[in-house]
């Protein structure tokens, strides 16, 4: 059920099936997706002004051509952007990075 006094938060993920070196079924729904979507509605679900748009709701989509690891920083990055360039209130920016160590 929809809450009335503030936002509603709706994440949608998809990955194409040539993102990466193993091609995928298209018809399929994969975890990774979902997995995706829920850390990116936990994430701008505290950061979103909400209140601020009553009885409406916001929808982030992502669609994911390249994936050569990193794909959840890339998203988070591109949402934070995409909201500031909609004019979305933001209690604060989030942004993200990955990083690896390399023995040798």
């Amino acid at each position: 059920r929809q809450n009335r006094d503030k936002a509603t938060i709706i994440v949608r993920c998809t990955t194409s099936s040539f993102s990466s070196t193993s091609h995928r079924d298209i018809s399929r729904n994969y975890k990774s997706d979902k997995l995706l979507s829920n850390t990116i509605k936990s994430t701008f679900d505290s950061i979103i002004m909400k209140h601020l748009y009553p009885k409406c709701s916001i929808e982030i989509v992502i669609e994911i051509i390249q994936n050569d690891g990193g794909e959840i920083s890339a998203a988070i990055n591109a949402t934070t952007l995409a909201l500031i360039d909609a004019g979305i209130g933001l209690n604060e920016y989030c942004v993200s990075c990955s990083a690896g160590y390399l023995d040798g």
